[in-house]
């Protein structure tokens, strides 16, 4: 009976049956893959082009997968039709790389509160929990996660396509005596003051994330050192020159950055992070209101 149980539970024909599309990819890469017993090669397509969209996934569980090495899953929506996603690493010629599978639930009874909706309000919705995955809930930038997922992608793809892409690390000076005089929902209202200060001089290029307390990453694509050194000087002026009131008290801020950037020997986001941190913190140690490069 056992066996019986087994052989079950080892054929392929179940794993067709439960879901309609399965695939294997690269998620720093973001390509589709076909994998022998000797070779990789990878699709010329990027793996958000089966959703339609032009850029990757704000909520990409294929990288979370890749990263925190285990199972995740969400729901997206395509052309009318409700899908459940599940991404899992897998090991194939000592390489780590993800399988997704895809489920069509649009008929299913948990998505009948998506489909009451009107097809733009039900993908709306979607978006809005993916959302909630990757937004920071006290300054309404990318958290610690979105950061650690989406920076690996970037520094690949400048790589790849040659350019130049800085990264800088920053924390507001003296946080903690802030905290202690003010109280923490002063502390909220300075990181999510400081926040929009630095998402008005970010260009279109650039994104900013909250990695943790009050240090802040933010991530300039197309962007040599010496340009971010300029927009970061910007942003460390515009922060100390801002008018902070909270409860009829003027609260003076500044920050410090460190900044960096790729080249042959900060090739990956472990060594961007640590160099440009490191920067932070010796130069602190010095004056602080101050941006190393």
């Amino acid at each position: 009976m056992v066996n019986i149980y087994k052989e079950a539970l080892d054929d392929e024909n179940i794993i067709d049956k439960l879901f309609e599309y399965r695939r294997i990819l690269d998620p720093v890469r973001k390509c589709t893959l076909e994998i022998s017993k000797d070779d990789v090669k990878y699709s010329a397509h990027k793996c958000y082009e089966f959703w339609g969209k032009n850029s990757e996934c704000s909520n990409c569980i294929s990288m979370r997968a890749y990263n925190e090495n285990k199972s995740f899953t969400k729901v997206e929506y395509l052309k009318d039709r409700i899908y459940f996603i599940m991404a899992t690493p897998i090991i194939k010629n000592k390489e780590k790389y993800i399988v997704e599978v895809l489920k069509d639930i649009t008929n299913d009874n948990i998505t009948g509160c998506l489909i009451s909706k009107s097809m733009d309000q039900a993908e709306k919705e979607i978006q809005r929990l993916n959302d909630l995955a990757i937004i920071d809930e006290v300054t309404n930038i990318y958290n610690r996660r979105y950061i650690n997922e989406k920076t690996p992608s970037d520094i690949n793809n400048a790589i790849e396509n040659q350019y130049d892409l800085s990264l800088a690390i920053m924390d507001i000076d003296d946080f903690k005596i802030i905290n202690d005089t003010y109280g923490h929902m002063c502390g909220d209202y300075i990181l999510e003051s400081v926040s929009d200060i630095i998402k008005r001089n970010i260009n279109l290029y650039g994104w900013v994330g909250r990695y943790g307390g009050d240090e802040f990453v933010i991530v300039m694509n197309k962007t040599s050192k010496l340009e971010c050194y300029e927009i970061i000087e910007k942003i460390r002026k515009d922060i100390e020159k801002a008018l902070f009131t909270y409860e009829g008290k003027n609260i003076n801020v500044t920050c410090s950055f460190g900044i960096s950037g790729i080249d042959k020997c900060i090739n990956n986001f472990n060594k961007i992070i640590k160099d440009a941190d490191f920067k932070l913190i010796n130069g602190k140690n010095g004056k602080k209101n101050i941006v190393i490069i």
